[in-house]
């Protein structure tokens, strides 16, 4: 994993938004050098920002983090309170299933189809941004040298989002389910 911080960015909803710029030509203007075109274009992109709502953040612990070096950490913030929740155990195999998930004012983490740890949902209110969802980085750009260190160097696979809570067999299945 990148070492520059002792965390890597698993899947994010975070820091990065679009950016909507509607192009007007100032008079006497013959062109636009934007990419485009010409007046009354709208130009979207992506910046990086670092929101104070958020409603997940899930990180891995890397090598330089000592005892937590493996060890799952998840967190959502409403703009005041922070939820943190972390693995019990490292995840250090080849193959992991994890699921985290809100179940009323608990937050629950299965690593494996087992339980691993659940706390406390103590932001307890819907948490929404305008940010995007990212996989394996916290950034959309590379050249942000505070975003870098917490890239993820890995695969990740069947990325899944549900609108409810899934049972204990549900989980189990899931993981289960090696195709």
């Amino acid at each position: 994993s990148v070492t520059g911080s002792n965390t890597n960015c698993i899947i994010s909803k975070r820091r990065v938004i679009d950016k909507t710029q509607v192009v007007k030509r100032k008079p006497g203007q013959p062109s636009y050098s934007n990419p485009g075109g010409g007046e009354g274009s709208i130009i979207t992109t992506e910046v990086n920002q670092t929101l104070n709502r958020y409603p997940y953040l899930l990180r891995v612990y890397n090598q330089t983090a000592g005892s937590n070096s493996g060890k799952l950490i998840f967190n959502r913030r409403d703009g005041i309170k922070t939820m943190s929740l972390s693995s019990k155990t490292s995840v250090t195999g080849s193959h992991t299933h994890v699921v985290v998930q809100k179940t009323g004012s608990l937050i629950e983490m299965y690593v494996d189809g087992v339980l691993n740890n659940s706390g406390s949902d103590t932001v307890g209110s819907f948490v929404n941004n305008k940010a995007k969802v990212m996989f394996g980085r916290e950034s959309s750009n590379d050249w942000i040298a505070s975003y870098i260190s917490s890239n993820l160097s890995g695969s990740l696979d069947e990325i899944r989002f549900y609108r409810g809570a899934l049972t204990q067999d549900n989980i189990s299945s899931l993981a289960n389910n090696h195709f």
